[in-house]
């Protein structure tokens, strides 16, 4: 048998999870001492840790590496299920290897979470430019706009995306 995506990411995601383990642990439940909220070193590392992850994911999708990127995604979404980043990221990961339909639910799981989430307001445009909706995508990129009077990173991305001469493989994160 011939090994095509759908038979790999099993072993994909197997492998992230396994990789990933020391870095996406659940946090441990911790006894509330008073009604003020405070930060302690565990808190301190657990936020380092999801932040590193979350580095982690973003260097495999400057490289392109899509799949690994998507495979370390799905623990950490499972894990982290109110990060609209880690949603944003696993719908432009799912968009980039052609699978625009999970990449759609993904994209709306992070505006769900954040509905002014720049980066999947970006991504989602680009999403409807790649299925032929350049309106829709105009929609977004009016909506951007709003959100970055001045201007911003995800207004020019969009617009560059539009009008065809951008392309998100050279994403600054």
């Amino acid at each position: 048998m011939i090994p095509t995506w759908r038979t790999a990411l099993p072993v994909l995601a197997l492998g992230a999870l396994i990789a990933l383990s020391p870095i996406v642990t659940a946090p441990q439940a911790k006894a509330a001492s008073s009604d003020s909220p405070t930060t302690t070193t565990d808190d301190k590392d657990k936020d380092k840790k999801e932040g590193k992850a979350l580095r982690d994911i973003q260097e495999l999708l400057k490289k392109s590496q899509f799949e690994p990127a998507l495979a370390a995604l799905v623990p950490y979404t499972a894990q982290h299920p109110d990060d609209a980043n880690g949603w944003n990221l696993r719908g432009y990961a799912s968009r980039k290897l052609g699978h625009y339909d999970v990449a759609f639910d993904y994209y709306e799981r992070a505006l769900a979470i954040n509905p002014n989430h720049k980066g999947a307001l970006e991504y989602m445009g680009e999403l409807y430019v790649e299925m032929g909706q350049k309106d829709t995508a105009r929609e977004l990129l009016a909506r951007l706009e709003g959100l970055c009077p001045q201007g911003c990173t995800e207004v020019a991305m969009l617009k560059g995306f539009i009008d065809g001469m951008s392309e998100t493989a050279e994403r600054r994160w």
